[in-house]
């Protein structure tokens, strides 16, 4: 704590606008609003990145030529950790990629995108070629490239891509939750309304179960995640509503679909209410 307290100031105002991870003022939601003015502006040739083992392999000396400051126990925060990838930002600011090759990055930490008007050859071989410089390298597995038009990419758990609106026909960014972060969040519902946990008092059942999807909600509660909200929601009603059924031994499915409607499971036994309308729109092309 208090190598950030002495580093961030130091930094933040040297910190590009590309970059959004562990800064005072930026957040992921910044970054994923960054990504989606760059689609709408037709950057929509991506380099979806992925680093190889990040914050393991970072060079120890070559960060601390970056911060020339003490690694306390030797462990490298994630302030620090953001700082040497910034290396890689000034670089593509100093020689004017982003005008000269039509590659825009937008980065969260050690989460990179770039995304391009074009051709993409030329910018990936330029990442690849400054990534070697800082003595890192890309997951060659993990990394992909989409365009954009065609199919969605993850960013920050969202999936960015472009659709044409049902209305207009008119192309827009598109960004909902990812697949992943949905499963995830279902599977956690899940294991926490499981049989097993029957004899759980309920208002403790219902208080964690509840902390973990206002958390969810929180963070996705945004942009175009109306749908994935929805579904969210109605896995959750099903999955309280078969727990009561089992705690109270209900046999009927259609008994504990009477007697544990959609408002007694709100009103009376205090679930939280998944919002499912994200408040957002869009500007078509």
């Amino acid at each position: 704590m208090a190598v950030k307290l002495i580093i961030e100031p130091l930094f933040e105002a040297d910190f590009c606008d590309t970059s959004y991870g562990f800064r005072p003022q930026k957040s992921a939601h910044e970054a994923v609003d960054a990504i989606a003015n760059t689609l709408h502006q037709r950057y929509t040739h991506v380099i979806d990145a992925d680093l190889s083992k990040y914050f393991d392999t970072i060079p120890h000396a070559k960060l601390m030529a970056v911060v020339a400051e003490r690694i306390v126990d030797g462990a490298i925060s994630p302030l620090l950790a953001n700082l040497y990838l910034h290396l890689l930002d000034r670089i593509w600011e100093r020689h004017n990629i982003a005008q000269r090759y039509g590659a825009r990055i937008v980065r969260y930490a050690d989460d990179l995108v770039i995304l391009c008007k074009g051709d993409i050859t030329k910018p990936l071989a330029l990442l690849k070629q400054i990534l070697d410089r800082l003595g890192l390298t890309l997951n060659e597995t993990k990394t992909h490239t989409v365009n954009a038009f065609q199919g969605p990419f993850d960013f920050l758990d969202f999936s960015p891509q472009m659709r044409r609106g049902q209305t207009s026909g008119k192309w827009y960014p598109h960004t909902e939750p990812s697949g992943k972060s949905i499963q995830r969040i279902k599977e956690k519902v899940t294991s926490l309304t499981d049989r097993r946990l029957t004899p759980v008092p309920l208002d403790n059942l219902t208080e964690t179960l509840n902390r973990s999807l206002s958390g969810w909600c929180n963070y996705f509660h945004y942009r175009n995640s109306s749908r994935a909200l929805e579904k969210v929601k109605n896995h959750t009603e099903e999955r309280m509503r078969t727990h009561l059924r089992r705690r109270y031994k209900v046999k009927c499915r259609d008994t504990a679909m009477g007697r544990f409607t959609r408002s007694v499971l709100y009103n009376h036994y205090g679930l939280y209410p998944v919002p499912t309308y994200a408040k957002w729109k869009h500007n078509a092309l």
